[in-house]
């Protein structure tokens, strides 16, 4: 099989697809950020296979691309894209009869199940704020079935799972806060002192061992859909 990895980012997807086609297979992972290739192409060389390649394009330019491909997959991409029906209907011009497109999107929506966490709830709220800010949908995955189907895809499959954390696993929303430090501070989300990144994470899991419930740290949705 030949896939297509949309927005490929540093590969996990990308090397993900190549280990289930095989060494018969090939995977070409497309995205416009430089610095994500750079690294997904330095990834350990145990991961490498000669059946991944990358290339720098905008995924609104994928009517530039000439071969045909058995599967187009994409993962926490399509949310950033100011008009993903027009990406989904050119990926479909390159399916195969018969190809099929696998896509998973988070929703922001598990944030409304959330009771008894104020200070998990206050940070999950500033990491949704920021992603809309810079343009994000945050309501894609829950918008997957409408936007496959009016492509004319198939649905195969559709399900949505969430992704609990509880005083067993932590909390990772520090981790998260830590990398997205800037981009929330430089949209006026929160500020440094507001954030207090220096005692964040023991507050956080603190509150978790507290509550001792399931806090919904995010709601995944994944679709498979075929091109008749």
């Amino acid at each position: 099989m030949r896939v297509l990895d949309l927005g490929c980012g540093t590969g996990d997807m990308t090397f993900l697809s190549a280990g289930i086609v095989g060494a018969e297979g090939s995977v070409l992972g497309i995205d416009s950020y430089g610095e994500s290739l750079r690294k997904a192409q330095e990834r350990p060389t145990e991961e490498k296979t000669g059946n991944v390649k990358f290339l720098n394009m905008d995924l609104n330019n994928l009517s530039n691309l000439s071969e045909k491909y058995d599967a187009v997959v994409c993962r926490r991409v399509l949310m950033y894209i100011e008009n993903p029906r027009n990406v989904i209907m050119d990926a479909r011009k390159l399916l195969v009869s018969g190809g099929i497109m696998v896509f998973q999107k988070s929703d922001s929506m598990g944030a409304i199940l959330n009771t008894g966490f104020p200070l998990h709830e206050k940070v999950q709220g500033w990491i949704w704020k920021t992603v809309e800010k810079e343009g994000g949908n945050i309501h894609m995955g829950s918008g997957l079935y409408s936007l496959l189907k009016g492509c004319s895809m198939k649905i195969t499959e559709y399900s949505s799972e969430n992704i609990l954390q509880t005083s067993e696993t932590g909390s990772d929303l520090f981790w998260v806060i830590k990398m997205m430090m800037g981009r929330i501070t430089g949209h006026g989300i929160a500020t440094e002192e507001e954030i207090g990144e220096d005692t964040l994470e023991e507050r956080l899991n603190g509150e978790i061992l507290k509550v001792q419930k399931p806090f919904i740290r995010d709601v995944v949705f994944g679709i498979a859909g075929i091109k008749e």
